[in-house]
């Protein structure tokens, strides 16, 4: 083939290089750090359940993992077996924390009660976690038909406690080892003259974290399902994220042990570069913890 021909076929299966944050614009810097902007920006797959394209960000990746079987287990229809090496093995469609390659995985909306609507004990039609299979994926599975791959329920669940693993990961440098650039700072108690809270932190704030309480926010209690609760600092609204209930008692405990913040309420995350991920991450938690206004049948 010829070499310009083949440059041109493949100059798109090239993923571009990332930039320095040094090497940004005034403007890519930011864009590199805010959260809506970093989300719109990740690829769009299809969607299978509900019949769209969205960002990454907005979805749950599934691919197939073996599980293998005792030897005494029976073939039964639902649960072919896949012979490898001698032994047994079940293909079973699972939340993957990162893509496979095209095709072989899919999509659905990353929201609690829509990957928890998929399991058989939860939905009124079973099966219904079927839709999410394409013809890669049961070719990969090395069976003939669909049904041979199985669904393990709970994978709501299992995809929360990944989110909440991620979230803690990229919060953790800066509860324990970001003191120094000020990263995270604790709210003061109390209201000045202007009656808006001050907050200590010496770079700008982004967003409002509740550790153990409120520190005496007046924090909005949102009727809408996906918004986000918002309190105004130094004449800037801030989204509140309630860390107790995004990353359970055990998770926060994690997070904030070992570090300046143990006994803090209330503190505050900076705008950085060096916190666009953790921005990025509390942002799909919450999506995704979302209570549905609906009842998924």
């Amino acid at each position: 083939m010829d070499p310009v021909i083949r440059q041109n076929k493949e100059r798109y299966k090239q993923p571009k290089a990332e930039l320095k944050f040094s090497e940004m614009t005034e403007f890519q810097k930011e864009l590199s750090i805010n959260p809506y902007a970093r989300a719109l920006s990740q690829k769009v797959r299809y969607d299978c359940i509900i019949g769209t394209r969205l960002p990454m960000h907005f979805l749950v990746n599934f691919g197939l993992e073996f599980h293998q079987q005792p030897e005494d287990a029976k073939n039964t229809k639902k649960k072919a077996v896949v012979a490898a090496g001698g032994k047994k093995y079940s293909p079973a469609l699972v939340p993957v924390p990162k893509a496979h390659q095209a095709g072989q995985q899919a999509h659905a909306l990353a929201l609690r009660h829509v990957i928890g609507s998929l399991d058989e004990k939860m939905s009124k039609k079973r099966g219904r976690w079927t839709s999410l299979l394409n013809q890669t994926l049961v070719d990969k599975a090395g069976v003939r038909e669909r049904v041979s791959i199985v669904w393990n329920d709970g994978a709501s669940e299992a995809h929360l406690h990944f989110m909440r693993d991620e979230a803690v990961k990229s919060l953790r440098w800066s509860f324990q080892r970001g003191a120094g650039a000020r990263l995270v700072q604790r709210l003061e108690d109390g209201i000045d003259g202007s009656e808006e809270p001050q907050a200590k932190a010496s770079k700008e704030p982004a967003c409002v974290m509740l550790l153990s309480g409120t520190g005496g926010l007046d924090v909005p209690t949102l009727d809408h399902h996906c918004a986000i609760p918002h309190v105004v600092i130094k004449g800037k609204e801030l989204p509140v994220y309630d860390l107790r209930r995004l990353l359970g008692e055990e998770c926060l405990k994690t997070l904030t042990e070992r570090s300046n913040f143990a006994d803090a309420e209330v503190v505050t995350l900076s705008k950085s570069h060096l916190t666009a991920a953790s921005h990025v991450n509390l942002l799909k938690l919450y999506q995704y913890m979302a209570e549905s206004p609906v009842e998924y049948a």
